[in-house]
């Protein structure tokens, strides 16, 4: 799920309703992660993931709900209005999103690149471009292409043999640029590419 706020695109974490109104828990570059509600916020995207659920939290004024991970919604289960609990609950989902990013970047990876990826007959190339025409929304495009730019800038500085093992002891990538005398963070960042134009195509 996506919004638009204070002139920027978002990936909404998580959805807080209340008597109040909807407020939506995203991460802001410049503020960090944080609840935020406005009559101007646009939902451009309402794709939900699967696995969400909703948490009633009935004895905090008048009551509401937390919908978003299955973790994060019981973790504040012990919520009773103390802002101890909210901030635990930021610092949570702040992990939670670090790991989600990871789990979608091992999906992709062991998904396209197994160790007999070879076998279907096709380029590296054209089974991205075919796992990108086969994600299920624009919003999930677009955190997949944000977890790709946060995976180039975590491991820019580091050995390119580095990355390679890494991609494929905890990614599951069997396909090594190296041996295409290829150098991976090139390819990485061609990656990045092909989503990004699959996503304005899909903006189109």
């Amino acid at each position: 799920m996506r919004i638009r706020y204070d002139g920027l695109e978002f990936e909404v974490h998580a959805i807080h309703d209340s008597p109040g109104g909807i407020s939506y828990f995203i991460d802001h570059p410049d503020y960090g992660f944080q609840l935020v509600s406005d009559r101007n916020i646009k939902v451009i995207d309402d794709f939900m993931p699967s696995d969400w659920t909703t948490e009633v939290y009935p004895n905090y004024l008048d009551g509401f709900t937390i919908t978003g991970p299955p973790c994060m919604t019981k973790s504040i289960e012990s919520f009773e209005g103390c802002v101890e609990h909210y901030y635990v609950y930021i610092e949570a989902l702040q992990e939670f999103a670090r790991n989600e990013e990871k789990r979608k970047l091992q999906t992709f990876f062991s998904e396209c690149f197994p160790e007999d990826w070879p076998q279907r007959g096709l380029e590296w190339s054209e089974i991205v471009e075919k796992y990108c025409h086969n994600v299920p929304s624009k919003g999930y495009l677009s955190s997949m292409l944000d977890a790709l730019k946060h995976f180039c800038v975590e491991y820019y500085y580091r050995d390119e043999r580095e990355i390679e093992e890494k991609l494929l002891l905890e990614y599951g990538c069997f396909y090594w640029p190296s041996e295409e005398g290829r150098f991976v963070k090139p390819w990485l960042d061609q990656l990045v590419r092909m989503f990004e134009e699959n996503f304005v195509s899909r903006s189109l």
